[in-house]
């Protein structure tokens, strides 16, 4: 299994939106917390499918 992925890189860990009435920024989605995402949600798939296959069953992706 993959590392837990980190927070992100705000004052709390947690995604916000922006509000520029106040001059707040968004928070900024960067390429390593995505491509950790991306990872985790592989590592997931795979591991379903292993225990698929350990009861001779296929994913229906229907």
């Amino acid at each position: 299994m993959k590392e837990i992925i980190s927070l992100i890189d705000t004052a709390d860990g947690v995604f916000h939106d922006g509000d520029p009435s106040i001059g707040a920024g968004g928070a900024v989605v960067h390429a390593k917390w995505l491509n950790a995402m991306q990872g985790a949600m592989i590592d997931t798939q795979t591991e379903h499918n292993n225990i698929l296959a350990e009861v001779d069953m296929k994913p229906d992706s229907s």
